[in-house]
């Protein structure tokens, strides 16, 4: 195994298999652009968004990375919810047949990005608090808590 692990298709799939991997590797890199474009083959993205590509947040196919404080939070989504509202939605909670349910303006998830002319949702601002740590062996580190607002709506 190494770095680029999520990069490669499985050895046991088929030529044609392999064929549909690539395609979806291929989409998975793109980066698309708003419609329309002089590149068809690339238009649709938008008009709310987080990133132009898939990869743009997924590097080298696997998890994003925490954003540094005060930049953008390219790589990491702010997903929404609302509370249960009545006994049904608290009882579908309750027998795990829903986990949440969606904010009833933004959906279940920010969209921090627009094309050309539009307002994005909001800005997702993160902070840390450094909290010092001492192992049991005595070495010293330190740990970052964050936390997270919502700005620009």
């Amino acid at each position: 195994v190494n770095q680029d692990a999520f990069s490669q298709s499985s050895a046991n799939i088929t030529f044609a298999e392999e064929g549909t991997f690539k395609l979806g590797n291929g989409l998975f890199r793109k980066s698309w652009v708003s419609s329309p474009s002089s590149t068809q083959a690339s238009d649709g993205l938008g008009p709310l968004f987080n990133a132009r590509a898939c990869q743009s947040c997924h590097l080298k196919d696997g998890r994003g990375h925490p954003p540094e404080a005060g930049s953008d939070a390219t790589s990491m989504l702010m997903r929404l919810a609302r509370d249960a509202r009545d006994d049904g939605e608290r009882m579908a909670v309750a027998q795990h047949a829903v986990l949440n349910f969606p904010d009833p303006v933004y959906g279940g998830q920010l969209q921090d990005v627009a094309v050309p002319g539009l307002r994005a949702e909001g800005t997702i601002r993160i902070d840390y608090q450094e909290i010092p740590v001492t192992l049991g062996d005595g070495t010293r580190l330190s740990l970052r808590k964050p936390t997270y607002a919502v700005d620009n709506l």
